[in-house]
């Protein structure tokens, strides 16, 4: 077993910060979040949580996974990092699966991906382990598969990083089975029908740059997602950069696609509605 570290992230007038302490357990109809950053990107180190748990008046559960860098730490490494998150949240606070919704940007929207996969084949399997009530995922990695991107003016990416970064996160498959891989390309091979199989439905929401490297991936993601009847909302920035959204809150631009994101988020159903909506900070 290898610890890896995940960090809790509220505001500071929130019961939390006051008394109740962090890890007390779920109240009755709680919603959390659980946050997980783009590639090579600590959770801390990404502005997306603070902004979260100040909008939202919610806990945010900000986890790191560990980097391929060896056999050992390749897929399904990472995907087990995510899976003790969400168990951490279900089965030891007391968290109804439901009530969770996965926030994730780039590689961390593409791990999201793979976990919400995963609790499916589980339930395939009879072992029903819930389904996540929603998830936001700002340009996701959905197509390991493809090295074939050209470098764009309109995205900071080169897109050779893929041949030295790939080749370690798959260690363990065949090279060609990552096209036909729902974990590696989910914008080709996703099965998404367990997001809208009873007791509730997963609602989808996805956020990318019209401009960026991979839009095309992400909107065959989202048009395979709707073919298979996912209740899924696309919002395609208009010259928008790769994660555009966290790039905004980074340099602090409360406008355009943060807002839109935030808004989203709320939309969905992860908002304390009865917190005030003052703006103390958050720790």
């Amino acid at each position: 077993m290898v610890d890896v570290p995940g960090f809790w992230v509220f505001r500071e007038d929130s019961r939390w910060a006051n008394g109740d302490g962090v890890e007390v357990k779920a109240a009755e109809g709680e919603r959390v979040i659980i946050f997980a950053p783009g590639g090579g990107i600590h959770a801390l180190t990404s502005p997306v949580p603070y902004g979260l748990a100040l909008s939202t008046h919610l806990r945010v559960l900000a986890i790191n996974s560990r980097p391929a860098i060896n056999p050992s730490t390749a897929f399904p490494a990472q995907l087990l990092d995510a899976l003790a998150g969400y168990s951490y949240l279900t089965q030891q606070l007391g968290f109804k699966p439901e009530n969770i919704m996965l926030v994730g940007e780039s590689a961390g929207a593409y791990l999201h991906l793979a976990l919400m996969t995963y609790l499916g084949d589980l339930k395939r399997d009879g072992i029903d382990f819930g389904m996540v009530g929603a998830a936001a995922l700002m340009s996701p990695a959905c197509n390991l598969s493809r090295f074939d991107a050209r470098p764009l003016r309109t995205d900071f990416r080169f897109p050779g990083y893929r041949k030295a970064i790939v080749p370690l996160q798959a260690y363990h498959f065949p090279a060609d089975s990552l096209a036909s891989s729902p974990y590696f390309s989910p914008a080709l091979a996703g099965q998404f029908q367990y997001l809208s199989e009873a007791p509730h439905k997963t609602k989808v929401w996805i956020q990318y740059g019209d401009s960026e490297l991979f839009a095309d991936d992400i909107q065959k993601l989202v048009k395979r997602m709707k073919e298979q009847g996912v209740d899924v909302r696309e919002d395609a920035v208009y010259g928008g950069l790769h994660c555009d959204a966290t790039i905004r809150r980074a340099f602090g631009k409360e406008e355009g696609s943060w807002v839109r994101f935030l808004e989203a988020v709320k939309e969905m159903g992860w908002a304390d509605s009865q917190a005030s909506s003052k703006s103390t900070g958050v720790v």
